[in-house]
């Protein structure tokens, strides 16, 4: 896919397989669920790669590195390092989803927290219980 494009994840499973990582330039969206499966053939589990989130307004940049072989996948929302979570795909490659669930994100992304765990991103608060007073915090979490 190339850049310019958007895949979309939708409803609270799947698996978006990329076997070409020279190849993929597109933004992704959508992924707010834990059984959201982004699996990055080539990128062996068991040599133990490792994740980074960069937030740049209402996207970022997550950079996933195994040894000398980096991906750079551009996500749509508001994330940070520790909502992320790696695993053996157990076909030789790795996979990547967000642990964190999507009403904590938003609590999250309102307090203005990175993930800490402080009380404000264990609100119940959900997207779409906004008052007239929380519009700023609706601008924060567009595109996601």
């Amino acid at each position: 896919m190339a850049a310019g494009q958007t895949v979309s994840l939708t409803g609270s499973g799947g698996k978006l397989a990329l076997d070409n990582m020279a190849g993929f330039h597109a933004k992704i969206s959508g992924l707010t669920h834990a059984a959201q499966l982004i699996d990055l053939s080539g990128f062996t589990f068991s040599d133990g790669p490792t994740v980074a989130w960069t937030q740049a307004g209402t996207s970022g940049t997550l950079t996933v590195t195994d040894g000398a072989k980096v991906a750079k996948l551009t996500l749509i929302g508001t994330y940070a390092t520790s909502d992320f979570h790696l695993a053996d795909d157990t076909h030789g490659g790795t996979f990547v989803n967000d642990t964190q669930p999507a009403a904590a994100r938003f609590a999250q992304a309102a307090a203005g927290v990175s993930g800490d765990g402080g009380g404000a991103a264990n609100s119940p608060l959900h997207p779409r219980e906004l008052r007239a007073g929380d519009a700023p915090v609706a601008a924060a979490m567009s595109g996601r």
